[in-house]
């Protein structure tokens, strides 16, 4: 996937003590719905969360199942574009 049009500037880090929740930062330069999904190495949705015609920056916080460790993906996608980031959760 290369550069997204949509989401800019993702930025994903988990709270320290981690508490089931990770905290999200982007910017979305065009109105629309956008989608953010976590998922484990496997592939298994972890967290999802939809924010209704947004357009601006972002600052806040998904939640994740309880006892999520390890390696997970976020991927925010508005209008079928988006971007992923690597973040690993102890």
């Amino acid at each position: 996937m290369g550069e997204s049009k949509t989401i800019h500037g993702l930025r994903v880090y988990p709270n320290k003590p981690f508490d089931a929740k990770l905290n999200l930062r982007f910017d979305a330069p065009q109105k629309g719905n956008v989608t953010i999904s976590v998922t484990d190495v496997n592939g298994k949705e972890v967290g999802h969360q939809v924010v209704k015609d947004f357009e601006g920056e972002f600052m806040g916080q998904v939640d994740l199942k309880k006892n999520t460790k390890g390696t997970l993906f976020v991927t925010v996608t508005q209008n079928e574009d988006g971007t992923v980031k690597r973040v690993v959760v102890e």
